[in-house]
């Protein structure tokens, strides 16, 4: 009975434990297990926009300077999605700043750049359409859309990522999946 009790008191995620990194040679091992998890996540809170490398890498720089933070009680992937929900917020802030900023003392209208020309020649019309519907919901929806549609985690897993109800990770899916849809009906 009390291996049973021990057991039932390791944290969910107890081989994670170990990935997090005390060193360089850990932090490749986490960045390695984890980095495509991350930038999917990434690129879906950005709307596919923005530093999305910068971001990523991030992450994995904040998670190492606040190892002593995880302890264990929700998988590794989760807590650093976190970390990527709450670093693309400090972006969306900063952007939102400089956008600003760009309004009151410059040109009207901020230069049009492109990381990748040829890339952006090769989107679809549908994905752009989708990227514009995804990319004008509030904060809230759209992070809520990009974890629960475009990276299919549970209703339990948003909600511990985002530090809300499972019911207002639905509430929000449900209404961000509608916004989205209207836009991509719209003529």
């Amino acid at each position: 009975m009390s291996e049973v009790r021990a057991v039932a008191k390791q944290p969910p995620d107890a081989d994670a434990v170990g990935l997090v990194p005390t060193g360089p040679a850990d932090m490749r091992s986490m960045f390695d297990a984890h980095a495509v998890v991350v930038a999917r996540t990434v690129r879906a809170l950005t709307c596919g926009q923005g530093p999305q490398e910068d971001l990523v890498q991030e992450v994995f720089a904040v998670a190492f300077a606040r190892r002593d933070r995880f302890d264990g009680t929700r998988p590794l992937d989760a807590w650093l999605r976190g970390i990527a929900v709450n670093l693309v917020r400090s972006f969306r802030r900063r952007e939102g700043r400089r956008k600003r900023l760009w309004r009151r003392s410059g040109p009207t209208r901020a230069p049009v750049t492109a990381d990748n020309p040829e890339s952006a020649l090769e989107a679809s019309e549908l994905e752009r359409a989708l990227w514009t519907a995804v990319e004008a919901l509030p904060d809230p929806l759209r992070e809520t859309f990009a974890l629960r549609v475009v990276e299919q985690r549970s209703l339990k897993d948003c909600a511990d990522m985002l530090g809300v109800s499972v019911k207002s990770v639905s509430r929000r899916a449900i209404e961000a999946e509608r916004r989205v849809r209207a836009a991509l009906e719209a003529p």
